[in-house]
């Protein structure tokens, strides 16, 4: 994957886009999208987040170095379908 570009010397070069968010709203995107939110300023109020990760059920296990590392891998195989304790399938 290619580096991640030094946006704060690019600054004058590309688009951003912002959200006012309150309580409870929520932000969705490609998780290769470069995101990011400014420091909380708050001395009396954490600032928590919930991440969670969509896929299709034809997505397949595909470990590669120089990703994100996970702090636990499932005991999956290369090619197996990603069904596992860390990435469970939900069912509507």
């Amino acid at each position: 994957m290619p580096e991640v570009p030094d946006i704060d010397a690019m600054r004058g070069e590309l688009e951003f886009v912002q959200f006012d968010l309150e309580p409870g709203d929520c932000t969705l995107h490609h998780g290769l999208t470069v995101h990011g939110s400014p420091g909380n300023q708050s001395a009396s109020h954490r600032r928590r987040a919930h991440v969670s990760r969509w896929a299709g059920d034809d997505v397949i296990f595909h470990p590669r170095d120089g990703l994100q590392e996970m702090p636990s891998l499932p005991d999956l195989a290369s090619g197996d379908p990603i069904d596992s304790d860390l990435w469970p399938r939900i069912v509507g």
